[in-house]
């Protein structure tokens, strides 16, 4: 359930609401909600209820309106004045609506409190990803022949791009706080490039680098890091299967899965490796 409603804020006879409550209730009576917080033309301030779902809050609309005006949570008739004080109100209903669609767009949980906080402006300042994005791809290119390639940065221009059109056409945003980020956020991109951008027709988003490859460039850090030995892609295989899971508790038959072994046999090869090793030890 989502709702936004105004009221006037309330007082007694000129005191401070804690005040006026306080009067209240050492009577045995309740709040005192009956009579307008007014300034000497009339004019209250007007006050804003939101709830979403189980959640409620109040604000302030920063704004008056007179008391004679006021009914039902609107300004009553057509002078320039009531027309003018329904105005912001319709502004601001809309304004908290669309962010309340936003963020529920991307998360699966929205507060009444977060919505008061991006209506009121209070997430002023807060992170966001294409911002942050795109600051680091603008010191990425500054680096560009010195220790960055433009291949690299070409792949990092790329993404932007694609998370910059997924935002507007999916969840119709132009930016998005890191805040908003969860799983359902990464399941919808992730379906978008699928679906809408054709990509990854074999299954595979990410860039797949061969044995080959990857050898080559472990050779070149162990030459850099002053190591000397050879250094091959498949050690760290076995170092995940014997020193991460088996040493540490893991099932042989999850660690098999993990590894992307078809045979269980292949996985005992390790266990067998981890056993000598204790037994040494």
């Amino acid at each position: 359930m989502y709702k936004v409603a105004f009221y006037l804020k309330k007082n007694v006879f000129g005191k401070s609401r804690a005040e006026a409550n306080s009067f209240a209730l050492c009577r045995g009576e309740k709040r005192c909600t009956n009579v307008n917080e007014s300034d000497s033309a009339g004019h209250c301030p007007v006050m804003g209820r939101l709830t979403v779902g189980v959640s409620e809050c109040v604000f302030s609309a920063k704004m008056l309106a007179p008391r004679s005006l006021w009914m039902s949570g609107r300004a009553k008739g057509k002078s320039a004045e009531a027309v003018e004080i329904n105005r912001q109100l319709d502004e601001l209903q809309a304004s908290a609506l669309a962010i309340y669609r936003e963020q529920s767009a991307v998360r699966e949980r929205v507060t009444a409190e977060e919505v008061k906080s991006l209506l009121l402006g209070m997430a002023f300042g807060q992170e966001t990803l294409l911002n942050y994005f795109g600051l680091f791809i603008e010191h990425f290119e500054k680096r560009m022949g010195v220790n960055r390639t433009i291949k690299s940065a070409h792949t990092y221009r790329c993404a932007y791009e694609h998370i910059e059109r997924f935002l507007s056409e999916q969840l119709q945003l132009s930016d998005i706080p890191f805040s908003a980020l969860d799983r359902s956020f990464v399941d919808k991109f992730d379906l978008y490039l699928r679906t809408e951008q054709k990509l990854a027709p074999d299954g595979k988003l990410l860039p797949m680098y061969g044995n080959s490859e990857l050898n080559k460039g472990l050779k070149w850090l162990a030459a850099v890091s002053g190591i000397d030995r050879k250094l091959a892609f498949h050690m760290a295989r076995h170092t995940y299967a014997t020193e991460i899971t088996l040493s540490h508790g893991v099932p042989m038959e999850t660690v098999s899965r993990m590894m992307g072994h078809r045979r269980l046999m292949t996985t005992q090869i390790y266990a067998h490796v981890t056993e000598t090793r204790r037994t040494e030890c």
